[in-house]
């Protein structure tokens, strides 16, 4: 590898965010509950997942604290059109902890549509929540990557990094999935750098 290209490959990583993937919250913020016995069903929202799709799919991820002081799981896909059947399935049901940012998002990445293809290889190509969702759209869609840029947004109000972890994950997958080399390229970093 040339000088020049090994030096400009330093200087990109450098320049890339660090992200503390061991960082867990004490706790999550837990709403106060009223004194009736469903309020122990409470849940807070952790994550929240906006596809742009042409239904702009909103998925969220929940924690609900049991009687046993555990911590459970369950990934809602929010329809606006009233309650969607898409069960969505995740790698981790429950905890004594909350999740350390690195395990949400393995949680997050490894999430996936149950039964959303008849297929097990279009399955495992297109059935997870995010990567699989981006994939269908960009594989059966007529636009470049670096349209996909936006794509997904995760934020989180409990993880402060999530939504910049992602947004660089993101332009990573667009800079390689560019097939038009050096435009597609270019125009994804300027998009990232006024996002």
């Amino acid at each position: 590898m040339p000088a020049k290209q090994r030096s400009a490959t330093r200087t990109r990583a450098a320049r890339r965010p660090k992200f503390d993937l061991t960082f867990r919250p004490r706790t999550y913020r837990w709403r106060r509950r009223p004194r009736t016995a469903a309020a122990s069903a409470a849940e807070v929202t952790i994550a929240h997942i906006s596809l742009a799709t042409p239904h702009r799919d909103l998925i969220s991820l929940r924690a609900r604290r049991g009687a046993d002081g555990r911590i459970r799981y369950r990934m809602i896909h929010d329809d606006v059109h009233g309650p969607a059947n898409r069960r969505i399935r995740t790698s981790r049901a429950s905890g004594d902890k909350p999740l350390s940012m690195g395990e949400l998002v393995e949680l997050l990445d490894t999430a996936y549509y149950d039964g959303a293809c008849a297929d097990p290889h279009d399955q495992e190509c297109f059935g997870r929540v995010i990567w699989g969702t981006l994939r269908l759209h960009f594989e059966h869609g007529v636009d470049h990557a670096d349209a996909y840029l936006f794509f997904t947004t995760v934020t989180s109000e409990h993880y402060p990094q999530l939504e910049a972890y992602y947004r660089e994950r993101m332009s990573e997958w667009c800079i390689d999935n560019c097939r038009e080399e050096e435009d597609c390229k270019k125009i994804v970093r300027l998009r990232r750098m006024r996002g």
